[in-house]
């Protein structure tokens, strides 16, 4: 159920018509909104409009229409637009104050489905499936109700979860344990099936497939240490031609780096000359600077001379405009003086007419106000006489309808008894509905005890053939599988081809060093001498390394005798730099000073000789070691014959053979002998296997079936005593029947006596509610009428008396017209005289006019002759300083000329001495700094370059002969390929036959996990069968009171658990949990996890935890009910901000699976949360306004 829209006119405080729609824009995009505004301002109103329109009652207000419409109005209505599973429905409350209530529901194409109260509530019940509390649970969590639940009492909370699923809630639960104890006892049947098709667990042909595993990894591992071997040969091949490149590229770069240094030898020419001509540079600038100075003051004395004769023109035609406005300025001021006393008169003249005027309109308006005053007034009487016409003419309807019902004045005494017996009546109907319905699910229960016996006799039977065909089966197999073992066993067979394949692993291991073999003996006397003429070559070469490291080390100890008297010098620096010629040492006192006249014992710092030397010295007794370990190599090469045949030897004695290592073809007869065999005997053990597996197999079935067949029969034994059960239990219900209907016949027959004297007939089932609404409505009306005759008594009254006060008011605004008439003349002639004599005094001027714009014409001239005088001060001043200016200017060229020629002559002198013709030529060969930092930069580079070239160089040779040295052979980087993808493919093969094991041995596992799954799942199954057996035994039974304590026990653990998942997103703080029957208490987190009753909770902490447990009950309410719609009512004041912002988020993902959520509250929090709102406001008038803003 949807609420799409909401129409209603003057309900409460919104008086007036309104319309609300939560299917448009923007409350449908936004899914969630508040309804907002001031306290008592009619947001709970519009939920009350829709309780209205939908059950004709509130949830808040539970008496008479008077108190829902809103005061001083005669009617009003409330409509309701929603939707169920797609079809769209229109429902609407309308009533007068003088009327009993109406209702009409009608579908989307106008069709009319109900317009009786009582039938307008069943069709939606029907509709939705919610009747009023369900939906007041479920759809709108109302005002002050959200702690109801958590603080009720454990009966209180069976009766509200009972209200709120409902009566058919026991037949749900009764057909809902027949329905899974059939299902359940089908899944144990399935799971028993599922485990005796399955084939048998092998744990010993498990072990065996992971023993070959771990054989084939073993040897797999052989074979990568193999191709590491062959890849290490290829990768030292492939270096060696990488050096020789690399020898090459060195050359390369060496000679471009000579070339570059030729092609910078003119710049080089450029620089020196460039460098010759900057001492002059600053020279030049000085002289570039003086012309520059030159020009500029010149050109200051030309700007001068032309602006002073300006300025003199102006200063002259200042003083001429100064002189005009003066003489103008004197006129206007004596004009102002010769006019003064008459505008003066006139401006008092002005006032006083001003003044009549005045008290002219005050007067006119008294007058008018007092002819209107009659008008009403003679208005008011009509209008007053014809009221207490129409109020006498009501007041003699209402008497003769209370006379026409004084049946009903009783009515109010009586009814409290019918409602006790239509509460019975209906007691009585319900409790013969439960019965019938426990009759049906006995009858039902019956025909599938009966259908159950039948199906167990058929599947008993089916077992005993199946039995008996695989008892046959399995003896055909076993005496095949003891003909193939030929007195033998299994087990013998099998430790046969193993030992098979072991001698087979043995010659494959001669035949590779048969190979490896072959390869030394056709290079074994070449191989030979290499390795011995290489061995010799490095001690040579080991012994001149030696020399040159002895060599090495003496220099490197004259060095360092060096750097220490280097130091030993640089300790008296500060006594060296105190010398003088002539003068006593003040260390040693001589007077001759050596350090003077010749200087230091050296030019640069030996330290650096000695840590080049070092580094030289360290290389040296690197490239020592590797030879010294070369040499251990080929030492080690020449001892490799005897240990291939040893290890030949010691594979033969194994293999239990005496093979030669000359002789291939022996060892090859042995090979294949073997795979012949080792082939032969596993078709052998693989059929042996086979038979035996089915053979299990096959015994295990027969014991299964064996086993089933006895727990078939059994269990047919069992449904056959449950058929006679069900059948008994049906006999019980029908008599409780019997006695059910007469009880009822006699409770309606006493309330027919109460009710046929108002016109009503015993109510049918489920028109109880109707009918009680009905002598309620006659009741009300009966009460609304009287008091309908004494309000027009009163009223009847008022006007009476006001009717006898209109006629002297009147007299008394007759009186005051005529006073005001005779006024209002006298000062209109008085105006007039005033009006006369001020046309009099001006004639067709205006003094005020006149005298405005003379004191304009002064001011503006006063304004002129002070600006000119101001700037003609600031024009002389700028005079006199262009003036000094000039002069400063004009002496300032003459010094600047005079210094540019001294510069030119001395500058010229100095570019002679130094090789050039003129000051051009100079500036000619001049060259910026970074231009010539950029040549001196590349001329260094390039001598970089070659010296870096020379040392990459050296190093490669160096390599590319110690390559050399260290693999005499020049083995091509292709050569190990052939044995390397032999290796490849052995792997490979060993890599297909471990993964086709290694599936072998999943399939094993997979299997046995398997079993363990489905005797593990049959054992719950057969838990969750015993409990809903239990169960269903006790529905069959019939005891009605245990039923709805099991009920209300699963009811209301899934409202824990569902409450929960919203506590959770609210704060995870606390925890519902279920304590003695349906009690409550709360788990809390931030002490320890401890439980605390509901009685401690705070404010904020019970709001939070009753709206969780709302919003759980209002998920139990809508449960097969597909719920739209969510609106809160207040509350949430009791939050702060944290929980307040957790509360918001949670109602968004309510919003999310589908739910238009509304909100209602007054905290300024929430609006700014929640921007889209149906905002209501007060009006002045006391009266409300709805908005809807985004």
């Amino acid at each position: 159920m949807k609420i799409l829209s909401v129409r209603f006119e003057n309900i409460n405080t919104l008086r007036g018509e309104w319309e609300i729609h939560f299917d448009r824009s923007p409350l449908a995009d936004a899914g969630i909104f508040a309804i907002t505004g001031p306290n008592g301002a009619g947001k709970t109103t519009i939920l009350d409009a829709i309780t209205l329109a939908l059950y004709g009652k509130t949830a808040r207000q539970k008496t008479g229409r008077t108190q829902v419409i809103s005061p001083g109005t005669a009617d009003g209505f409330a409509e309701v637009a929603f939707s169920v599973d797609g079809a769209c429905y229109r429902s609407r409350w309308s009533v007068r104050r003088t009327g009993p209530p109406e209702m009409c529901l009608t579908a989307d194409d106008g069709t009319v489905l109900a317009d009786k109260i009582s039938g307008v509530r069943e069709e939606i019940t029907r509709l939705t499936r919610l009747g009023f509390k369900r939906f007041c649970r479920s759809v709108m969590l109302a005002q002050g109700e959200f702690a109801a639940f958590l603080n009720a009492m454990d009966s209180e909370r069976g009766e509200i979860l009972e209200n709120i699923t409902g009566p058919e809630i026991c037949e749900e639960f009764s057909q809902d344990i027949l329905r899974r104890a059939e299902a359940a006892g089908e899944e144990r049947l399935r799971l028993r099936e599922a485990i005796e098709n399955l084939p048998p667990v092998n744990d010993r042909q498990t072990d065996e497939i992971r023993e070959r595993c771990d054989r084939i990894e073993a040897e797999s591992d052989e074979t990568d240490r193999l191709i590491a071997d062959l890849e290490a040969r290829k990768r030292r091949a492939a270096r060696q031609a990488h050096l020789q490149d690399t020898c090459d590229t060195c050359q390369i770069a060496l000679s471009q780096a000579q070339m570059k240094t030729e092609q910078i030898q003119p710049d080089l020419v450029r620089l020196e000359k460039a460098r010759r001509a900057a001492p002059l540079q600053a020279e030049i600038d000085d002289l570039d600077a003086q012309k520059q100075a030159a020009d500029a003051a010149l050109e200051t004395v030309k700007t001068l001379s032309s602006e002073i004769p300006a300025l003199e023109n102006r200063l002259r035609e200042i003083e001429a405009e100064e002189r005009a406005n003066r003489a103008a300025l004197e006129a206007a001021q004596t004009a102002m003086n010769d006019r003064a006393d008459l505008i003066g008169e006139a401006l008092a003249l002005d006032r006083a007419i001003e003044e009549k005027e005045r008290q002219f309109r005050e007067n006119v308006e008294a007058y008018e106000a007092s002819e209107r005053k009659q008008n009403e007034n003679l208005q008011q009487q009509s209008e007053i006489r014809q009221t207490i016409s129409e109020a006498l003419s009501r007041r003699e309807e209402t008497e003769a309808w209370l006379k026409k019902h004084a049946a009903c004045e009783k009515l109010e005494a009586e009814l409290p008894d019918i409602t006790t017996r239509m509460a019975q009546l209906n007691q009585i109907r319900e409790k013969r509905a439960a019965v019938q319905r426990r009759r049906e699910s006995a009858l039902t229960g019956t025909q599938k005890a009966a259908d159950a016996v039948a199906k167990a006799e058929r599947r008993v039977r089916v077992l005993k053939e199946k039995t008996e065909q695989l008892s046959a089966q399995n003896r055909e197999k076993a005496g095949a599988v003891a003909s193939l073992l030929e007195q033998g066993s299994a087990r013998g067979l099998e430790e046969a081809w193993q030992q098979q394949k072991e001698k087979l692993a043995v010659c494959k291991q001669l035949l590779r060093l048969r190979k490896k073999y072959e390869r030394q003996v056709t290079r074994k006397r070449e191989d030979f001498l290499k390795t011995e003429k290489a061995l010799t070559d490095a001690e040579a070469a080991c012994g001149r390394l030696e020399e040159r490291t002895q060599q090495a080390e003496n220099i490197r100890e004259v060095l360092a005798e060096t750097v220490r008297r280097h130091e030993e010098i640089l300790k008296f620096s500060a006594e060296r730099e105190q010398l003088r010629a002539g003068e006593a040492c003040p260390l040693c006192g001589a007077a001759d000073h050596p350090f003077i006249r010749q200087g230091l014992p050296f030019d640069g710092d030996p330290r650096r000789a000695l840590a080049d030397q070092e580094e030289k010295l360290a290389a040296l007794r690197s490239e020592t070691e590797a030879h010294m370990a070369e040499m251990a190599d080929y030492r080690s090469r020449l001892r490799v014959d005897t240990a291939l045949r040893e290890q030949w030897d010691r594979l033969c004695e194994r293999l239990d053979e005496r093979l030669s290592i000359e002789n291939p073809e022996r060892l090859k007869q042995v090979t294949q002998a073997l795979r012949s065999e080792i082939r032969r005997q596993k078709t052998r053990l693989r059929v042996v296997r086979k038979g035996e597996r089915q053979a299990e197999k096959m015994r295990h079935s027969v014991q299964r079936k064996a086993d089933k067949l006895s727990e078939k029969t059994a269990a047919l034994e069992r449904l056959t005593h449950e058929l006679s059960i069900q059948k008994g239990v049906v006999s019980a219900l029908d008599g409780e029947i019997g006695t059910i209907q007469d009880e009822e016949a006699e409770q309606a027959k006493q309330l027919w006596t109460l009710l046929r004297k108002y016109g009503e007939a015993v109510p049918r089932s489920g028109e109880t509610a109707a009918l009680t609404q009905r002598l309620s409505d006659q009741k009300a009306e009966y009460g609304a009428q009287a008091d309908r005759r004494d309000r027009s008594e009163r009223e009847v009254r008022a006007l009476e008396e006001r009717a006898a006060d209109l006629p002297e008011e009147l007299r008394q605004l007759k009186e005051q017209t005529d006073t005001l008439a005779p006024l209002i003349k006298k000062i209109q002639d008085e105006r007039t005289d005033l009006k006369e004599k001020r046309g009099a005094l001006s004639g067709d001027g205006d003094p005020l006019a006149e005298k405005a714009a003379l004191e304009d014409d002064i001011r503006t001239r006063t304004d002129s002759v002070r600006e000119m005088a101001s700037e003609k001060a600031q024009r002389m001043q700028t005079l006199s300083q262009k003036q000094a200016l000039k002069q400063q200017a004009e002496l300032s060229s003459r010094e600047a000329e005079e210094k540019r020629d001294r510069l030119e002559k001395t500058l010229a002198a100095r570019a002679l001495s130094a090789g050039f013709n003129s000051i051009g030529e100079v500036r000619e060969h001049m060259m910026p700094a970074p231009q010539q930092q950029e040549i001196e930069a590349a001329r260094l580079a390039a001598e970089r370059d070659i010296r870096q070239a020379n040392v990459r160089l050296e190093k490669a040779r160096e390599a590319f002969e110690a390559s050399q040295a260290r693999t005499p052979e020049a083995e091509s980087p292709d050569a190990p390929d052939w044995e390397l993808q032999e290796a490849r493919k052995r792997r490979d093969t060993l890599a297909d036959e471990l993964s086709t094991v290694r599936q072998s041995l999943q399939q094993q596992e997979a299997l046995k996990t398997e079993h363990q799954e489905k005797r593990a799942a049959l054992e719950s199954c057969e838990k969750e069968w015993q409990q809903l057996e239990a169960a269903r035994s006790m529905v069959a039974s019939g005891n009605e009171s245990a039923m709805k304590t099991q009920v209300r026990q699963l009811v209301f653990e899934r409202l824990i658990e569902q409450s929960n998942r919203y506590l959770e997103s609210l704060n995870g703080r606390y925890a519902v949990r279920q304590s003695e029957g349906l009690g409550l208490d709360i788990r809390d987190a931030a002490q320890g996890g401890q439980t605390r009753p509901v009685s401690t909770l705070s404010g904020g902490e019970s709001f939070l935890i009753s709206l969780a447990l709302a919003l759980g009950l209002s998920d139990l309410a809508g449960e097969s009910r597909r719920i739209g719609s969510l609106f809160i009512d207040e509350g949430f004041g009791y939050l702060d901000d944290d929980t307040l912002y957790r509360v918001i988020a949670t109602l968004k993902k309510i919003r999310v699976s589908g739910k238009v959520v509304g909100v209602i509250s007054h905290i300024r929090r929430m609006a700014e949360e929640i921007p889209t709102q149906i905002r209501i406001s007060r009006e002045p008038g006391g009266d409300a306004r709805i908005e809807v803003i985004a």
